[in-house]
């Protein structure tokens, strides 16, 4: 009989853990946070944009297309002046999304380093020579953006939630 309620109790406690950790017990899942580490040798203070509150869309003409150019339109974002090296954790909010944009403050040519892990696992990590800006008043500017898709919630199907 010891051994029917110990088996019992294993059942039990594995259907407990299957129940309430889903979420752990299933890879993926929504992120938690983004660490952005922004750094150059050339120059000691860079512009950093962030914004977690925008809105991604392709042109018309082409939309469904995977070769579509995607653009980004920022409906909220906050820029600082940060001294080289830069360091800082975002923790995401229900849009799980982020973009990172640093350029040198100075207008001057300058290699600047951008690295994202998000949860801790590494998802940019790029040094790229940034030009000043242009007669056209273009900038050249170092550029990561993230959003997360839970496409099982967005399309569930037959029997989904």
């Amino acid at each position: 009989m010891a051994q029917k309620n110990h088996s019992l109790q294993v059942v039990v406690g594995i259907g407990l853990i299957l129940t309430a950790g889903c979420d752990w017990l299933r890879p993926g899942g929504p992120p938690d946070e983004a660490q952005v580490e922004i750094s150059s040798a050339d120059v000691s203070q860079l512009t950093v944009v962030v914004s977690q509150h925008f809105e991604r869309f392709q042109e018309p003409v082409c939309a469904g297309d995977p070769e579509c150019p995607t653009t980004e339109s920022v409906i909220s974002a906050d820029t600082i002046v940060v001294s080289s090296p830069y360091s800082n954790t975002f923790e995401f909010n229900d849009r799980y999304q982020i973009i990172v944009e640093t350029f040198p403050v100075d207008e001057v040519q300058a290699v600047v380093h951008l690295k994202v892990d998000i949860d801790g696992r590494e998802w940019f990590d790029v040094e790229q020579l940034l030009g000043p800006v242009t007669e056209d008043g273009e900038r050249d500017s170092l550029r990561f953006v993230y959003q997360y898709h839970d496409l099982q919630a967005a399309n569930p199907g037959p029997g989904g939630p």
